[in-house]
């Protein structure tokens, strides 16, 4: 139970324990109590030894914890244990500098020829160590050196190229209308999405929560105000920023969810690692997912260093490559609105075309279906401005009365109010006959 007890904290209190005890054998007798707390007593030492090596060491949790609980079977050996854990801190440390020197005196062509497991021992080493400023300058050397392991390359390689083939075939039909969503209807296409994504990787079920964060403008900085959104380890949720300002641009934002999504694909991937693992083509890669996960390097430390971390280095590959997605798709629409617009003879098509021909040159996914929408909307509205016209022309024909007035202006009125008529043919019809109507009624009074 103490073990079970480290395993979900490092802040276990042995108080805890006495309170489970009793919940499972209630303690009627205050005397029971003292001799409980007597007996658990000499437990305290190690508790507390062991509790701080885990914050210190959590690469080393394995190793600790069955530490303690042989301690915990045979209590004489306590004494060894708090000795135990101080020789761990002082070996953890000895490897730190071991590495950090080995970084230092190699040139960068020599740590780029050293095999990847190697390159792992010295990030091991490094992150074990809890000094981390020697650990950071020697990661900063190191991360641009570490290429994904071949084999797990290779295999993710296929992976990706079918994930973003199911997400264009699957989502096709809804992504032209991710302009007009509103927030509710865009998370669940990105909910939709993910569970894609997750089950061509392998971890059906496993999709992360997406979450919407509004901040009210005083508490918004630069660099959230830019952000699309990101990944969160400790609660595997994937928070995302509807106020950035790429948030309409599907193509952004799906490249931030597929990033962040192998984020959580990474640390399933960690989470499986154990010993009898070592011949999967993914361990290698796998462990120094987890390792970089505790020598993490925010982008300060220079955009080359960064984005070549492994954890990184993975997600930006990811995230890239679903850019564009729709975008062979969109530029055909594309064109063929262009064609459209060009076998037009208004003069206004022209800003149309304009529009249009910039967002296919820019080749964004959303700015060219917007631009298409916005184009087709104008060649809905061709025939009512053709009817305004008409109508407008009856208004001094010699032979319009009271009632044909009357009339004409109510079509006036039903195409200002729509811009263009529901129903073209009936359009067609009502205005032939009002024409018929001018033409064959003789002059009356002119109406008032």
């Amino acid at each position: 139970m103490i073990v079970e007890g480290l395993e979900r904290s490092t802040d276990f209190d042995l108080a805890i324990l006495v309170d489970e005890l009793n919940a499972q054998y209630p303690i009627e007798d205050e005397t029971e109590w003292i001799m409980a707390e007597v007996t658990l007593g000499w437990l305290q030492g190690p508790v507390r030894d062991a509790s701080r090596m885990l914050s210190l060491q959590p690469l080393r949790k394995r190793a600790i914890l069955d530490a303690l609980a042989a301690v915990v079977v045979a209590p004489s050996t306590a004494g060894a244990f708090s000795q135990q854990m101080d020789d761990l801190l002082h070996e953890v440390q000895r490897k730190q500098a071991v590495a950090a020197r080995s970084i230092r005196e190699r040139s960068v062509r020599e740590l780029a020829g050293l095999p990847l497991s190697v390159k792992c021992d010295l990030l091991r080493d490094l992150v074990s160590g809890h000094d981390r400023a020697i650990a950071d300058e020697a990661l900063i050397v190191l991360y641009p050196l570490l290429d994904l392991d071949p084999d797990f390359a290779a295999a993710d390689a296929v992976r990706r190229r079918q994930a973003g083939e199911t997400l264009r075939v699957h989502l096709r039909s809804e992504v032209r209308h991710w302009a007009r969503c509103d927030d509710s209807a865009r998370l669940a296409f990105l909910n939709r999405a993910l569970s894609i994504h997750c089950s061509v990787l392998g971890m059906a079920g496993r999709e992360p929560k997406l979450v919407l964060v509004y901040l009210e403008d005083e508490h918004l900085d630069g660099e959230w105000l830019d952000s699309c959104g990101n990944f969160d380890p400790v609660t595997g949720a994937i928070t995302l920023n509807p106020r950035s300002s790429l948030w309409n641009d599907i193509d952004q934002i799906f490249n931030t969810v597929i990033h962040e999504n192998t984020h959580n694909y990474q640390m399933w991937l960690a989470a499986q690692l154990t010993p009898e693992q070592m011949i999967d083509p993914h361990h290698l890669q796998a462990t120094l997912f987890a390792l970089n996960r505790y020598g993490y390097l925010k982008p300060s430390a220079g955009e080359h260093v960064y984005k070549r971390q492994p954890v990184e280095r993975h997600a930006f590959l990811a995230g890239d490559e679903v850019m564009g997605l729709w975008l062979e798709e969109a530029r055909e629409e594309g064109e063929a609105m262009l064609a459209k617009l060009a076998n037009t003879r208004q003069q206004a098509a022209a800003a149309y075309r304009m529009h249009l021909s910039a967002a296919l040159e820019a080749g964004s996914v959303s700015k060219i279906f917007i631009a298409i929408d916005s184009a087709q909307a104008f060649l809905d509205w061709l025939p009512g401005e053709a009817a305004v016209k008409q109508l407008q022309a009856l208004e001094h024909h010699p032979g319009r009365t009271i009632i044909l007035e009357a009339h004409r202006r109510v079509l006036l009125e039903e195409l200002g109010e729509l811009r263009r008529y529901s129903d073209p043919g009936s359009l067609k019809t009502a205005i032939a006959q009002l024409q018929h109507d001018y033409d064959t009624t003789r002059p009356g009074p002119p109406p008032r």
